[in-house]
């Protein structure tokens, strides 16, 4: 399982890291984006069928709650009970496949911690990445933004990690975070062993999209 948007993404990898290692305080909530380009033109004929896909929040919603359990519950050891609180699907724009779903939410709790995440294929074609894909981490002594792919409006490239706390506002510096994903997984393939996560993190996260999937009400409705 490629957990792409934190293994290969040096600000999303630091905040968790950062929030694990207790920089904001103890963590309370924890809120994903996760917004996409639809490039509908460009999608194979099995990306409009859920049943293949999995729903959005199977597909994409995958990503944030790896990000959320990474958080609240670490990647490596038991895991802890999570829970899905509320979810919902829906088709917002896309009225040529009514059956496919691009939008989506989950509301999440572990450890105490509540996670919030939305998911979409809404994106503007004008934003010139594939999505303003963010990680926000609220901890009693601070909050920790990560900016994945863009910082609108802002400084330019990728990878913005901004931390506010008693003592200020201020960008992280992550260019000299390793990317070593790949090195871990061979070292982990040739042994048995679990650098890059725990096989109870992966069934989590897989257990947590597939009830949030399975609970979603329609978009829009209680």
């Amino acid at each position: 399982m490629l957990f792409s948007e934190r293994f290969e993404n040096r600000a999303i990898g630091e905040a968790v890291a950062m929030a694990r290692a207790g920089a904001v305080g103890k963590v309370v909530h924890v809120v994903g984006a996760g917004p996409h380009l639809l490039s509908a033109k460009h999608r194979p004929s099995w990306f409009w069928d859920d049943a293949a896909t999995g729903g959005i929040l199977v597909d994409i919603g995958s990503h944030q709650a790896d990000q959320f359990l990474a958080v609240a519950v670490g990647t490596h050891g038991p895991s802890a009970a999570a829970v899905v609180q509320h979810a919902s699907v829906g088709n917002a724009a896309c009225p040529d496949h009514p059956d496919m779903q691009d939008i989506g939410s989950m509301s999440l709790v572990a450890n105490g911690i509540v996670g919030d995440h939305r998911l979409d294929y809404l994106t503007a074609d004008g934003l010139g990445t594939w999505g303003d894909v963010r990680l926000t981490i609220v901890g009693t002594e601070g909050v920790i933004e990560a900016r994945a792919n863009v910082d609108v409006a802002g400084a330019e490239g990728a990878e913005h990690l901004i931390v506010v706390d008693s003592e200020g506002t201020r960008r992280v510096d992550v260019s000299e975070r390793p990317v070593d994903w790949a090195d871990q997984l061979l070292a982990d393939l040739a042994d048995g062993g679990e650098r890059l996560m725990s096989q109870a993190h992966v069934v989590a996260v897989c257990d947590l999209v597939l009830c949030a999937q399975q609970a979603a009400t329609k978009w829009g409705e209680a």
